[in-house]
């Protein structure tokens, strides 16, 4: 009978965590898609911000996470977020940034990045997929 008892006991309290982890998930989900929602409708106006400052075009082109030469640094944080690494140089009066982006770590631990972005001056000149 005792034994009974106990087992009834520690099911409860088994029974009793996992509601309790279930609605900590619950609560956790609806946070982060109420935080998905704000964040689009952010970058909608943000979007449309671009538009007005630059053009449509290039509006659109960063909504869609599109690099291109020329591109500036404020657009480029604003399509691609900040990078994982950013690595500083300069060159007689020209100011290099490398931003790395999409980190991963190998097998032997080693990190990689999935692209590469290079800066002159604050404006794109190149990019590589690694």
């Amino acid at each position: 009978m005792l034994v009974l008892i106990y087992f009834v006991y520690h099911l409860t309290l088994h029974i009793s965590k996992t509601i309790k982890r279930k609605l900590f998930i619950n609560a956790t989900e609806k946070a982060m898609l109420k935080a998905n929602d704000e964040l689009a409708e952010i970058k909608a106006e943000v979007i449309a911000e671009i538009s007005t400052v630059y053009n449509q075009e290039l509006a659109e082109d960063v909504s869609k996470n599109k690099i291109w030469i020329g591109m500036p640094r404020n657009l480029l944080l604003l399509a691609k977020g900040v990078p994982d690494e950013v690595k500083n140089s300069s060159y007689k009066d020209t100011a290099i940034q490398k931003c790395y982006y999409g980190v991963y770590r190998t097998l032997l631990n080693n990190t990689r990045y999935k692209l590469e972005v290079t800066l002159e001056n604050d404006e794109v000149v190149s990019w590589t997929d690694l």
